[in-house]
């Protein structure tokens, strides 16, 4: 008897403006993926959004709003902001004693599938994408802007 895959639940909040969003997001983030049977990655995802959020506020024009899609395949946390279109960058930088610039590359070094686009009428989505352990192929998830 095979069971059938559940259709991915999409749970989305604003954001308030500045620091104070970072920490709005990992409770989002953790109460969302647990309510819909993700609890397996809860720690990831609040450092995911974290990241996300954090990089939003301090080079994104300040985040909008956080997207968490759960799925049987994994989870899709998508931040949205206020700043233009960007190239993700996935390695460290050269200089060992630089504080910033890593939390992307922390975010893909735990296996998580990236992507960011344009949304319509300003501002860009970035999202990344974490299989739970009932799968590891994540990258058949769409991003949250797009499912709603």
């Amino acid at each position: 008897m095979s069971v059938m895959p559940q259709m991915p639940t999409t749970s989305r909040i604003d954001l308030p403006p500045g620091p104070e969003a970072a920490a709005a997001a990992r409770e989002f983030v953790a109460i969302s993926s647990t309510a819909h049977g993700a609890g397996d990655v809860v720690d990831v995802l609040r450092l995911v959004a974290s990241e996300l959020v954090g990089n939003a506020v301090r080079h994104g024009g300040g985040a909008r709003s956080i997207s968490c899609v759960v799925g049987d395949r994994g989870v899709v946390v998508e931040v949205v902001d206020g700043g233009g279109p960007f190239a993700l960058r996935v390695e460290p930088p050269p200089d060992e004693e630089d504080c910033c610039g890593r939390g992307l590359f922390l975010v893909w070094a735990l296996g998580c599938g990236l992507g960011s686009g344009p949304v319509r009428g300003g501002g860009k989505w970035v999202r990344a994408v974490i299989a739970t352990e009932l799968d590891m192929n994540a990258g058949e998830f769409g991003a949250a802007s797009e499912l709603g």
